[in-house]
């Protein structure tokens, strides 16, 4: 089970970005950005990112 994400409030984001974008890049955890307590954005690390953009594998079965 993943724990809850980091959240922070878009003015708080906006106020702080380069405190809340250091983080990221050093704990490589995402950060959840809410407005009026609704999930609205997210902040990645680029590797993160990456994988999350990656194509995912798909494996076919057969059963005779």
């Amino acid at each position: 089970m993943r724990n809850q994400p980091n959240t922070a409030t878009a003015t708080d984001v906006k106020n702080r970005f380069g405190d809340y974008l250091q983080s990221v890049l050093t704990k490589h955890e995402p950060l959840l950005i809410k407005k009026h307590g609704k999930p609205i954005a997210v902040i990645l690390d680029y590797e993160n990112w990456k994988q999350s953009t990656r194509p995912k594998k798909k494996i076919i079965c057969f059963h005779g």
